[in-house]
């Protein structure tokens, strides 16, 4: 898990060691900075260690460090060739194949690695492109070795996936963490802006599998099941087939689950266990299969003696999940089944599945590890964690989202959210809004306004693991699903979070990417009915987070890509081609204008400043920040006429306090950075107060003038919480007759906003929810302010408006500077990447 650490506190050189409330000390401890304070000093550390529970035990653990006392030279525990890794560990030797993508030799079994099966039952062995490793040590022994492997599989002359995994060896148990993801790198044509399913650059197939049998005859072999108290044996003579093929849910059906003719062809629920000439059917399979050993009672405790485990997690939430043996060789899915419908991955679109092989001789039981909250609050990482007085009549909503009867698990029952394209999406009800009797109402909301967040800084404030489970299914799903994962798309998507489904209708076989060919035109006013990722649509800090307190890396890099995407939606790439269409789109409102250099003051700008600071909350690195100072600089001052803004056009503007969000957690985040940055945090901070004045003779409850709204629905309301955020941040900065109209509005908004949502049936909806759990820390914004303000008493700054930014680069000088880096080969691909048509002169973009 991720543990954040206060500025100042541990650095490089440290040894740690882990100390529990019965005084036992774990001294086996590797930790792994993954983020730095600007003084080099460790923000974040990833711990893994090994240790021993009784079930229902709770246990208090504390991270202490010690000066590190490094031996002479570290006992290796590995040897490598150029055909094999071999690891030794004591509960035996461990050998990794270079040749084939998860191959395996241990003690009780042998992994022949991965296999494509298509659809027409012809089989392809992946090739390995890249192999690497990393032996991990705390200091006096090496405690696990981390490979990685890299690997491209045909599946037809036109689409080769890529596949990458990870394995973590525990040394000192021998346990063994696979983590691989599959992806089909092509791009989307979604002509005429649709994203349907049966993309020709879709990878179609039957089956992504393990192969995997006994090290010898002699080792039994047997299923286990959780629901059911029978183990099930396989010897050389058994014919063995476990079917995962629905959720086993009572809407199991849904339409959710439609293929690219738009029809379910699914076909049974739940699952079914065929063993020879016996079957065995449930609802839920969560398998783990047993190589070897024998089980052992002792004190009501089932132990399981010299026996490997592979226990495959999420099973039957994956869907279709199967396990064919015969011959006492396995099949062990890993993305689709063999004995279900084929799978389609479509263009851009990847899977990420995990499972383990454990080596112990008492029985795997799932820990549940939190953070105390206090102590995170201490150090002073996240802008959004503290829990507060003022805040509980918003928590009680919010606690709806976890124990109402709309709780955001019984709405992934409603909709059937299962299957290894859906399970932890959230579903959008409020979408239901125009067909409220609908028998099913398929509407995906693809982390709008960034549930993950919204879930882990809930499982910070109260301590309740179920909002974990929630951040970190959603954020393995949108990591792998709802993100555009190609580079051979127009630079406008390639690498984008696709939009939520469209309003009000009906997802059909657009799965997550917003529009279908399927769907009616003129829903509503202003319906576009077409396109993909765009800016307004951004939201990286969850998935940030989530690989903070995790470390997987698919949130890290989902997130690196969106910040990528999104700056060069806005930048461009450089190339000829992306000034001329700068150009083109001078005067759109949604985009910078390439003359002036101005950012619009809108919700696509504010997230580009949260993604850029969330890779800078990754990569360390002040040019992240410098960008942030000159997007904000190019997007407000202290010497704006406000007016020209015209924020009474409530439809069209009111997402400039997203901006101002955005510049709020800036502020908190360059008060720790070093001095070169003060003069842009000056000009920041009075362009910021500038617009707080306004807002504090001007703002007020948008559904107190719901005559001017489209929909004056709640959702308007749960917005207004950012001006009770942005007001809290402020407040230290302001004059006292400032402070007393800045206080009555605060105080008339948080009652506005509560009696509103009280009892009102659109406040348990997934929208109001998410956005109440981004905004809903009014007492953190107030904190973060009161600090800015110090930051800036103790530096003796000022807030001032005299630096003047550089002039953005005049249109000349761009063409220029494009000029001189160009070349034949960038604009090729520039070219075929907005005109894919002109492959058959240009050639293919690979």
């Amino acid at each position: 898990m991720g543990i954040p650490i206060a500025n100042s506190t541990f650095w490089h050189g440290d040894s740690y060691y882990i100390e529990d409330s019965k005084g036992n000390r774990i001294t086996d401890v590797l930790c792994d900075p993954i983020a730095y304070w600007p003084n080099k000093s460790i923000k974040w550390l990833n711990v893994r260690f090994a240790s021993s529970f009784k079930p229902k035990e709770t246990r208090e653990c504390k991270l202490l460090s010690g000066t590190a006392t490094l031996p002479p030279e570290l006992q290796t525990c590995w040897q490598e060739t150029n055909e094999q890794l071999i690891i030794e560990s004591p509960s035996g030797k461990l050998v990794f194949s270079k040749a084939s993508l998860l191959a395996i030799e241990q003690s009780h079994l042998t992994a022949e690695g991965l296999i494509l099966q298509n659809s027409d039952k012809q089989q392809h062995r992946p090739s390995v492109t890249d192999f690497s490793y990393q032996a991990k040590h705390n200091g006096k022994d090496y405690l696990y070795v981390d490979i990685q492997q890299q690997g491209l599989c045909k599946v037809n002359d036109q689409v080769f996936l890529h596949i990458v995994c990870d394995i973590s060896v525990s040394i000192k148990s021998g346990e063994i963490r696979f983590t691989c993801s599959i992806h089909n790198p092509k791009a989307a044509k979604h002509a005429d802006g649709k994203w349907d399913l049966g993309d020709e650059n879709s990878a179609y197939f039957a089956a992504i599998n393990w192969l995997v049998r006994p090290y010898s005859k002699e080792i039994p072999i047997a299923i286990e099941l959780c629901d059911s108290q029978t183990d099930w044996p396989i010897d050389e003579n058994s014919k063995v087939s476990l079917h995962q093929a629905s959720s086993g849910e009572d809407h199991w059906q849904n339409p959710i689950h439609v293929t690219k003719d738009n029809t379910v062809n699914l076909p049974f629920r739940g699952y079914q266990l065929q063993l020879n000439t016996i079957q065995h059917e449930g609802r839920h399979a969560q398998p783990k299969l047993h190589f070897g050993g024998a089980h052992k009672q002792e004190d009501g405790v089932s132990s399981i003696l010299d026996t490997t485990i592979l226990d495959i997690g999420e099973f039957w939430q994956n869907f279709p999940s199967s396990i064919i043996a015969e011959n006492k060789t396995l099949s062990v899915s890993v993305l689709g089944s063999e004995l279900g419908p084929q799978t389609e991955l479509q263009p851009g679109e990847q899977k990420t599945r995990t499972w383990t092989l454990s080596t112990s001789k008492h029985p795997k039981v799932s820990v549940q590890a939190s953070l105390d909250a206090h102590y995170v609050a201490q150090t002073g990482v996240i802008f959004s964690h503290q829990q507060d007085k003022d805040s509980e009549p918003l928590q009680a909503l919010i606690k709806a989202g976890l124990h109402g009867e709309r709780n955001f698990f019984n709405k992934r029952k409603k909709s059937d959210s299962y299957g290894w394209r859906h399970f932890g999406e959230l579903h959008a009800d409020h979408e239901t809004a125009q067909q409220p009797d609908a028998e099913y109402f398929v509407s995906h909301y693809n982390n709008q306004y960034d549930p993950i967040y919204g879930f882990l800084v809930q499982w910070l404030k109260t301590g309740e693991h179920q909002w974990f489970e929630l951040a970190d299914n959603l954020a393995k799903h949108v990591a792998d699903i709802d993100v555009y994962h190609t580079e051979l798309d127009k630079p406008d998507y390639s690498g984008g979070l696709f939009w939520h489904t469209d309003h009000y209708v009906q997802a059909y076989t657009a799965t997550h990417r917003t529009y279908s060919v399927h769907q009616p035109s003129n829903v509503y006013d202003d319906h576009a009915g077409g396109g993909g990722p765009g800016g307004q649509h951004c939201y990286t800090q969850g998935l940030t987070l989530h690989y903070l307190f995790t470390g997987y890396r698919p949130s890290r890099e989902a997130t690196l890509k969106i910040a990528k995407w999104v700056e060069t939606l806005y930048e461009g790439d450089n190339s000829l081609l992306s000034l001329a269409f700068a150009v083109k789109n001078r005067h759109r409102s949604d985009l910078k204008n390439i003359f002036t250099g101005r950012y619009p003051l809108d919700r696509g700008t504010g997230n580009y400043i949260q993604a850029l600071l969330d890779s800078y909350e990754l990569n360390s690195r002040p040019s992240s920040l410098s960008k942030v100072e000159r997007v904000i600089c190019a997007t407000i001052s202290a010497s704006d006429d406000i007016s020209d803004r015209q924020f009474n056009d409530v439809e069209n503007t009111w997402f400039y306090t997203v901006f101002l969000q955005a510049v709020c957690r800036y502020l908190s985040v360059s008060a720790s950075t070093a001095m070169e940055h003060a003069p842009y945090q000056n000009q920041i901070l009075g362009a910021f107060l500038h617009y707080v004045n306004w807002m504090i003779e001007n703002e007020y409850l948008y559904l107190d003038k719901p005559e001017i709204l489209e929909f004056p629905n709640q959702t308007w309301t749960a917005q207004d919480l950012r001006k009770v955020c942005i007001m809290s941040f402020a407040a230290p900065f302001l004059t006292d007759p400032q402070n007393q109209k800045a206080n009555d509005n605060l105080d008339a908004w948080l009652t506005g906003i509560i009696q509103r949502l009280s009892n009102h049936s659109e406040a348990s909806t997934t929208r109001v929810l998410c956005l109440l759990m981004q905004n809903a820390h009014i007492h953190d914004y107030a904190q973060a302010g009161k600090q800015v303000y110090r930051h800036y008493n103790s530096s003796k700054a000022s807030v001032s408006s005299a630096i003047t930014p550089e002039a953005p680069p005049s249109f000349y000088s761009q063409i220029v500077k494009t000029l001189k880096t160009t070349s034949f080969s960038k604009e090729r691909r520039a070219l075929l990447r907005r005109f894919p048509q002109l492959s058959k002169w240009l050639g293919e973009l690979r």
